[in-house]
């Protein structure tokens, strides 16, 4: 009978496996059909690909086990990198290779809904808060981003793979070209931008894993989510902006991806914050942090709720939910535009030496900030904007390479700063506990 229950509550899942088993048949095909067999690749191929009907058929048969799954999952993953680890020159192994990490991945745990159906409740919004930051209005956008951005570095990986002989950009001539050929770029022993598609097929596939109440069921998805999404796209973000000054080139993909990141990075903070909320609570009165962490728990609130249904949902509540939590005061949009004003006045003012990379790295960082500060639960993150602001203001008047309009402009711009850091902006929603943070 316990063997029954758990087909009975697996079986949906065969489907998904068997496709799997599919793909890795394909893997193993692809080398002789798309002709790089004689490559290092060509034997990663044969191996990952068998490894994966290995398992594929022994989840079949184990369904109620969940390591053979996660097992294609990493083969799925390394066959997301191998084309960059072997330098492929094979665009159509880059491309199968790809494809098949991808699927592997999707149909082996991200599919399968019966693995995140743990603790039942009608409790989809985390205790006093006001909406529910796992429903999928609030991940669409970010899963959707996250594709883009794996578009754009892809191409971008095409060329540091000699798969194609010249990068386009529409705004800065070689730029493109220039910031991949950098010695910064060659120094990673594979393709950054590969690198950076990767993470960002992955970004996009955890964004469909867990339940709408995957907060409080998965918590490790939201934490691994919020990882890739968060400080790695500030960093990524921050490095992007910083090209002029280590690289000494402007590169559009790139800033377009670093936009988006950072929108994602906006979008993504309600979820993570719920989810650390969640965990302190479930450790206050006395269970198990790690268990929690990896298993999820049940809600400890009696709060009733009105789940809302599909057939309830209109399109124009669901695009208002796709940014719930997020607003955009002026204090920050201007801050954003100060930001982006410190970074291109060196050129356009003719400053020059430390004074221009004082300029790009603070507006790097104030544009950072303004944006995170646009999501409710971070609003607190304007106050850097002040310090950041008056410093360079300082900066320009005793450091060499400032002329004298810079001076004047940089200054009435920095004191500005300062002093849209201090209005707190509109707060549209609750968020429990959090709330003292924001005020």
């Amino acid at each position: 009978m316990h063997d029954k229950r758990n087909r009975a509550a697996t079986g949906n899942g065969t489907w998904s496996l068997a496709t799997c088993a599919f793909l890795s048949v394909w893997v193993i095909t692809s080398p002789p059909a798309l002709g790089y067999g004689g490559e290092p690749l060509a034997l990663s191929d044969y191996l990952s690909g068998a490894l994966g009907l290995v398992l594929s058929c022994v989840a079949i048969r184990m369904q109620s086990t969940l390591w053979p799954r996660w097992g294609i999952c990493v083969v799925g993953i390394w066959l997301l990198h191998a084309p960059l680890i072997f330098w492929t020159p094979s665009a159509a192994a880059y491309a199968s290779n790809t494809l098949m990490g991808i699927g592997l991945i999707a149909f082996s745990v991200v599919v399968p809904r019966e693995q995140w159906r743990r603790h039942p409740t009608d409790q989809v919004r985390p205790d006093g808060w006001s909406f529910n930051p796992s429903s999928w209005a609030q991940r669409t956008p970010i899963i959707a981003l996250a594709w883009i951005n794996f578009f754009l570095a892809r191409y971008l990986a095409a060329y540091q793979l000699d798969h194609i002989t010249w990068p386009w950009d529409p705004f800065f001539g070689d730029g493109t070209q220039r910031v991949l050929d950098s010695d910064i770029s060659e120094a990673f022993p594979i393709s950054d931008a590969g690198l950076g598609a990767t993470a960002y097929v992955i970004e996009a596939l955890i964004g469909y894993m867990g339940s709408t109440d995957r907060w409080r069921t998965a918590p490790w998805t939201v934490a691994l989510f919020g990882i890739l999404v968060v400080p790695v796209g500030v960093v990524s973000t921050v490095l992007m902006i910083l090209q002029p000054v280590a690289v000494g080139a402007w590169c559009t993909i790139c800033l377009v991806t670093a936009a988006f990141m950072m929108v994602m990075a906006c979008l993504a903070l309600p979820e993570v914050v719920a989810m650390l909320q969640y965990l302190a609570r479930r450790r206050r009165v006395g269970h198990s942090l790690w268990s929690t962490f990896w298993l999820g728990g049940a809600t400890d609130s009696d709060l009733p709720q009105q789940p809302t249904s599909d057939a309830s949902y209109p399109i124009s509540r669901f695009v208002r939910d796709m940014v719930a939590g997020t607003t955009i005061s002026w204090p920050l949009a201007l801050s954003t535009l100060i930001g982006i004003w410190f970074v291109a006045a060196s050129d356009i003012l003719g400053m020059t030496g430390r004074v221009m990379d004082a300029h790009v790295i603070i507006g790097a960082i104030v544009i950072v900030c303004s944006i995170l500060a646009m999501a409710e639960v971070t609003r607190i993150a304007r106050f850097i904007n002040a310090p950041a602001g008056l410093v360079l203001a300082v900066i320009v008047w005793v450091v060499e390479g400032a002329t004298i309009p810079g001076q004047l402009t940089t200054t009435a711009a920095g004191v500005g700063l300062a002093v849209l850091s201090l209005p707190r902006g509109k707060v549209q929603h609750t968020y429990g506990d959090w709330q003292r943070w924001i005020r």
